[in-house]
């Protein structure tokens, strides 16, 4: 793709979540700052090569692109079509942003469009050396369930973000929501102690957070599964 084709498809896209910045150095306009993304970022392992990976609640693909860049042999990115924020300027976001990002790229990602909940069974049969889940967990209706799903499909290594407390307590705190409110944003907000006793209950151990100079309502966490 020309300068001029890649500036035209950016443009193009309603909405990026994701700053990306592409060889040719043009960035897409993301609400989220490359800054931000890169602390995350830290958490995934620097060679990847030969690794799976499953990248859930991909919005735009940084994360997946990044694991391509590191060596992955297999990335396989999933999100729903439906996302809401109250950044975001439209209820269905679709999946321009990272379908553009895929072409401008030229990447091997895939995307498939899949909630967490239904995963295929070929997908846990088979397994992903790593799996991804940054900023989706307090968007579950059901937290703990979705964490099992989780569990099954990762073969060795988790890193996920979430929305949290600093309370030292075990504990999740419900958001009740305003059904006169036209933004259906975040059902829970889990302690630190508490999401990491939810990952240890689904079968993960080695549970860490990682220091990334993360916000204080946000945790950045990496996990092992048993055995491995």
């Amino acid at each position: 793709m020309t300068d001029k084709e890649i500036q035209e498809a950016i443009q193009a896209v309603p909405y990026w979540r994701h700053t990306i910045t592409f060889p040719n150095g043009m960035k897409t306009p993301g609400y989220v700052p490359e800054r931000h993304l890169r602390r995350k970022a830290t958490a995934i392992p620097s060679n990847l090569k030969g690794w799976s990976v499953l990248d859930i609640g991909a919005w735009d693909g940084y994360f997946s692109f990044l694991c391509e860049q590191r060596g992955a042999k297999k990335i396989l990115a999933i999100d729903s079509l439906e996302h809401t924020t109250e950044h975001s300027p439209v209820k269905q976001v679709g999946c321009a942003g990272i379908l553009t990002a895929m072409q401008i790229l030229s990447s091997n990602v895939e995307f498939m469009v899949m909630d967490l909940y239904d995963t295929p069974k070929w997908m846990e049969r088979e397994k992903f050396d790593l799996v991804i889940c940054f900023g989706v967990l307090y968007h579950l209706r059901d937290p703990l369930l979705g964490l099992q799903h989780i569990s099954n499909l990762t073969g060795k290594k988790l890193c996920l973000s979430t929305l949290c407390s600093r309370d030292g307590q075990s504990i999740m705190e419900f958001h009740r929501r305003d059904p006169d409110e036209a933004l259906d944003y975040w059902w829970w907000k889990p302690s630190v102690r508490c999401t990491m006793e939810m990952l240890e209950a689904v079968g993960f151990k080695n549970i860490t957070e990682v220091n990334a100079g993360m916000p204080s309502d946000r945790v950045l966490i990496t996990a092992d599964k048993e055995g491995k």
